[in-house]
């Protein structure tokens, strides 16, 4: 995360006076050692503070403006009357379309902000899901980021629930009643 642009993006929140000056002031010049003094100290322009109580409020103001890149050529699924192209929480964000036209449409716009805000996307945990009645794997597109074909499968955990293509939450809630059965147990062994 690019610190100057987090102070611009916190400008465009009007996120300014006192709280804007200490976050300045606080991110000016980050100083590092690794391993509790055992290296120099070195300085970092980028990210927050490790443990700090504020990075995650300064993260999500970082990417609060990502769901506005997204409009009707991604081909958006209404959920609940409202079109959606993405879900967020923290750092993990889906992308949502009702088409391979669409979705490739995502994942440039997302390529795009990527590009002009510095942040870098994880392609190891970047997958296609294609959900269908059959609930089998549709192999027949190749969708990128940027060059980069992404994997298409037939699971995908997000947030701790297991998605299937078919769409169904059975296999995710039988592996969340078996986690909570055996936390139970583990908890009842204990006393």
């Amino acid at each position: 995360m690019n610190r100057d642009a987090l102070l611009y993006k916190m400008c465009n929140y009007k996120l300014t006076g006192h709280y804007f000056d200490i976050m300045k002031n606080m991110y000016k010049d980050v100083k590092y050692a690794i391993a509790d003094g055992e290296t120099c100290m070195f300085s970092s322009k980028v990210g927050v503070k490790q443990g700090c109580i504020l990075g995650p409020t300064l993260f999500s103001i970082y990417l609060n403006d990502m769901v506005k890149i997204f409009n009707v050529t991604c081909d958006p699924t209404l959920i609940d009357n409202k079109r959606i192209s993405c879900l967020m929480y923290a750092d993990d964000v889906i992308l949502i379309s009702e088409s391979a036209n669409g979705l490739q449409n995502c994942l440039n716009k997302l390529y795009d902000y990527c590009e002009t805000w510095n942040l870098c996307i994880n392609i190891d945990k970047t997958k296609v899901m294609i959900f269908n009645k059959s609930g089998k794997v549709i192999r027949k597109y190749i969708l990128r980021y940027n060059d980069h074909a992404l994997e298409i499968t037939n699971k995908y955990k997000y947030l701790g629930i297991l998605l299937k293509p078919s769409g169904s939450f059975t296999i995710a809630t039988e592996l969340l009643c078996k986690k909570a059965k055996k936390k139970l147990y583990s908890a009842f062994i204990k006393h």
